[in-house]
């Protein structure tokens, strides 16, 4: 790290963070479902994928996605996320391989996240 500083200030309390319950903070589980650390509400996410991001996405989210086939080529993956910036980075990086089915704002966001790449380059 470069260029730290130290400020005069308290950190936050742990009874702040949303996974803080009964004394307890597990950072694997809050790590999991903040991607790339970008905090939000929960939501359950669900993708249809193409058959060739399987391995991609049981890397990122493990026992905790829920898969079902479709067909030869593509499966429906269901888990439970927080929505925000870094979830709807995380399904860009998907490309055309993921299509978001649910939660809508998600399907949203990936539209306009688009449609604003897509300026870029015309």
């Amino acid at each position: 790290m470069k260029d730290v500083i130290v400020l005069d200030e308290d950190g936050r309390s742990l009874k702040e963070i949303k996974v803080y319950e009964d004394g307890k903070f597990n950072a694997a589980i809050y790590a999991k479902k903040n991607f790339k650390m970008f905090s939000g509400d929960d939501c359950e996410v669900v993708l249809r994928i193409n058959k060739n991001l399987l391995n991609l996405v049981i890397d990122e989210l493990g026992d905790d996605v829920k898969l079902h086939k479709i067909d030869d080529d593509t499966f429906q993956a269901r888990f439970n996320a927080q929505y925000g910036t870094g979830l709807t980075k995380w399904v860009l990086q998907l490309g055309a391989d993921a299509n978001v089915i649910s939660p809508e704002e998600l399907r949203e966001d990936v539209r306009k996240s688009l449609e604003e790449m897509i300026k870029l380059y015309r």
